[in-house]
């Protein structure tokens, strides 16, 4: 039996992952990058001078006010004042979020004269603000970013192999085994992109050094000013959480480079998410924590003990970061993926359900901005629909099912562990759209115990 976890708190760790980021994701070298656009978007305001972003309050609240009555933009009621009030009311309002979480004002203070650096044949070497004060224990007043260069290159169009950063974002990332593209990072890369571009600038206004640059500055998204500024909005003032922003602006094809684009639809690019942790839970009374820890040992024992096994002795080969499964539904859950041939099996371990397996069996074909499947997880276990993997935006099939008899040929058979038994067949009873009484004598729960 599996050892199950319990924190100093009391809490019960659970196999159920918690995504810190979500975003589009490649591989160099063995290395994993994450390329978010509210990473990018916010290091665009960054690098943004504060005059320019003191003259955009008006337009920025035309631009949210068209999209609120045209039913594109979710404000909360206790900010929707702000779509009418004086533009300097606005500015406040965005400086006040900012100083909440950050401590000081320099992310809306800054700007690209507190950019410098260079680039030259063998990397891209920059200090940028920070944005949060200096006098904090383990934060610099200027970040140094090294990475080996910017500039466009074949492939996935972005050359962040040697990537060397200290900030907390970029550090959490590489304890999860990822180098996260941080907003530290795509304000260096947007200055020296503007620079280049824009030969009218003066030379005392030049922040980066160009030592015989061998090609163009690549940006993966083009963000335009008012949705860098909406993303930095949307973070400090309504205080929407990274990952959920990403969620919306990857699904804006307009703010994609079209070479970007072009290399998602080629397979070279997937969608992904880190961790930040597993799920603690603290138990109300000691009938609970027998149960939760019941549960817990079961999952984490069909997970190592059962799954790890069938994969291995079934040629599987686990892949990338985390895949988001059940996406846009309440039971969203980040996933391993194991893969062989076309078909990918990943198993979702959330506390609000039994365990499950998502199986889908993928052609070449991509579908990159799509749909997810809405229904509830059980409306239809063990049947094949037509989908798109989210991870890889490959069209094919399929399908939800329960670990037990019923498993896919590839993995063969294991027995239903009888603490899930109540839930699978209540969860059926509750929401299979289709003959209930045949599937739950299928998977052998016609009769309770």
């Amino acid at each position: 039996m599996t050892p199950v976890q319990e924190t100093e708190e009391g809490k019960i760790e659970t196999p159920q992952i918690i995504d810190r980021a979500y975003g589009t994701s490649y591989t160099s070298l063995g290395q994993h990058f994450l390329v978010t656009p509210s990473r990018y978007g916010e290091g665009f305001f960054l690098a943004t001078s504060p005059s320019v972003k003191n003259r955009m309050m008006p337009d920025f609240q035309k631009y949210m006010q068209e999209r609120y009555e045209r039913g594109e933009y979710d404000i909360p009621r206790r900010k929707r004042h702000l779509l009418t009030c004086d533009p300097k009311e606005l500015r406040e309002e965005f400086r006040k979020g900012i100083h909440a979480q950050k401590k000081t004002y320099k992310l809306w203070d800054e700007g690209p004269a507190g950019i410098d650096g260079y680039i030259g044949r063998m990397g891209m070497t920059a200090h940028v603000p920070s944005r949060r004060s200096g006098r904090e224990a383990g934060v610099l007043s200027k970040w140094p970013v090294y990475f080996v260069s910017p500039l466009f290159k074949e492939g996935v169009g972005i050359n962040y192999l040697g990537l060397s950063h200290v900030c907390e974002d970029f550090g959490f990332g590489v304890e999860k085994q990822a180098s996260v593209i941080c907003v530290h990072v795509a304000a260096a890369i947007k200055r020296a992109w503007v620079e280049q571009s824009d030969p009218s600038i003066p030379e005392n206004r030049r922040r980066i050094k160009f030592v015989e640059p061998s090609g163009p500055v690549y940006l993966p998204f083009l963000i335009d000013d008012l949705r860098a500024m909406d993303i930095v909005f949307r973070r400090y003032v309504i205080r929407e959480a990274m990952k959920e922003i990403d969620k919306r602006e990857l699904d804006i094809q307009d703010n994609y480079d079209p070479q970007y684009l072009q290399d998602i639809e080629n397979g070279n690019i997937v969608f992904e998410a880190i961790r930040q942790q597993k799920k603690k839970v603290k138990p109300k009374n000691e009938a609970e924590e027998r149960t939760l820890k019941a549960r817990v040992s079961a999952m984490e024992s069909l997970r190592g003990d059962y799954l790890w096994n069938a994969f291995n002795r079934a040629g599987f080969r686990r892949e990338g970061l985390y895949a988001l499964e059940l996406k846009g539904t309440p039971f969203e859950t980040p996933c391993e993926t194991y893969e062989r041939n076309g078909i990918v099996v990943r198993p979702v371990f959330n506390m609000d359900l039994p365990p499950l397996l998502d199986v889908y069996r993928l052609s070449g074909e991509r579908q990159v901005f799509y749909t997810p499947l809405k229904d509830h997880p059980f409306a239809n276990i063990g049947r094949e629909q037509e989908a798109v993997d989210d991870r890889t935006r490959r069209k094919g099939t399929r399908q939800i099912i329960v670990p037990g008899p019923d498993m896919i040929p590839e993995l063969g058979s294991t027995f239903i562990h009888p603490i899930f038994r109540n839930d699978y067949r209540r969860l059926i009873l509750e929401h299979y759209q289709g003959n209930k009484e045949e599937l739950l004598r299928r998977l052998g729960l016609h009769r309770l115990m």
